[in-house]
């Protein structure tokens, strides 16, 4: 008689068991996915390089929106830079559709000091507000925008300078369809490598003055020197 109840008790210890392996594995699947993987991924972000000249960032808006947002960041955003320089959604791009077609409007929405350079125009000025541009302006032409944290007499010292243009290509319904390219084209005078912070943050480089570069061209030329005296000599 005491044979079911045996047999009994030992299914429901099983079935405890599974259901309590089971729910450690779920427990243990939502921290991986809550803490664990976000951990790691932000980690590694931030141990990556900041971008460098000639890195291109690519835009396409979808059939099914009539708007998209690309943001440039200190770290966050569609181009991040990992600038202390540069603010958090230092620039907000928004492309809306115009009609039919590839015809867009974009506002250009500035968080933080900005020099922009409008297609056809020979110099920078300084970005005090919203600045607009439609889609063809753009076409074979570039827009040009300077970011930093600091303008003294419409100009800046050390800066990421981003290019905008737009570059066309068939989707796989063979149809032409527009994209928007962000370029950085140039750092002034460039990112200091070696001054990361715990953040993950970069500081420009120190500009030289002109005794050091002068000083540094006399070196490099003695250098050169010697080593052509080596060869010879050799």
């Amino acid at each position: 008689m005491l044979l079911p109840g045996i047999i009994i008790q030992d299914i429901f210890l099983n079935l405890l068991y599974v259901v309590l392996s089971l729910a450690i594995v779920g427990l243990g699947y939502i921290i991986f996915i809550e803490f664990v993987r976000p951990y790691f991924a932000l980690k590694a972000e931030g141990e990556t390089p900041p971008p460098q000249v000639d890195d291109k960032y690519e835009l396409v808006v979808k059939e099914s929106e009539r708007m998209s947002v690309f943001s440039v960041g200190q770290m966050s955003g569609d181009l991040i830079t990992k600038c202390v320089a540069i603010s958090e959604d230092h620039l907000i791009f928004q492309f809306k559709k115009a009609g039919l077609g590839d015809a867009f409007d974009i506002i250009i929405k500035r968080n933080g000091p900005t020099l922009f350079k409008p297609p056809r125009m020979d110099y920078f000025l300084k970005m005090d507000g919203t600045e607009r541009l439609e889609g063809h302006e753009i076409i074979g032409k570039s827009a040009f925008f300077r970011i930093s944290d600091n303008i003294i007499k419409d100009r800046m010292t050390n800066y990421i300078e981003i290019s905008l243009t737009t570059n066309y290509f068939i989707d796989q319904r063979g149809r032409e369809k527009v994209k928007f390219v962000f370029t950085i084209t140039k750092v002034q005078p460039g990112i200091n490598l070696k001054t990361r912070n715990r953040k993950g943050l970069y500081s420009f480089s120190r500009s030289l003055t002109t005794r050091e570069k002068d000083e540094a061209k006399i070196a490099a030329e003695a250098e050169e020197a010697n080593e052509n005296e080596e060869a010879y000599a050799g």
